[in-house]
């Protein structure tokens, strides 16, 4: 029945459990982009192994086509 009382505690509004799952869910977000930017961290400054063979010069290395270090600019 749909006036039944049991029925309208049992089916109350979803917010305060909707309000848990957003702050779980961000928290958990916040988590995985905190140990994706350590991923990045380790990946981009561990040196490689020993054994490893270079492809292509290093970034840093690099010169630009009039043969000037730095970045290029467009003013």
């Amino acid at each position: 029945m749909w006036d039944d009382p049991d029925r309208r505690d049992a089916e109350k509004g979803t917010a305060k459990e909707l309000s848990k799952l957003a702050q779980k869910f961000k928290y958990l977000l916040d988590e995985w982009r905190i140990s994706i930017a350590e991923l990045a961290k380790w990946i981009r400054y561990t040196p490689p192994p020993a054994d490893a063979i270079q492809v292509e010069q290093p970034f840093e290395e690099l010169e630009d086509e009039d043969g000037e270090d730095g970045p290029e600019t467009i003013h």
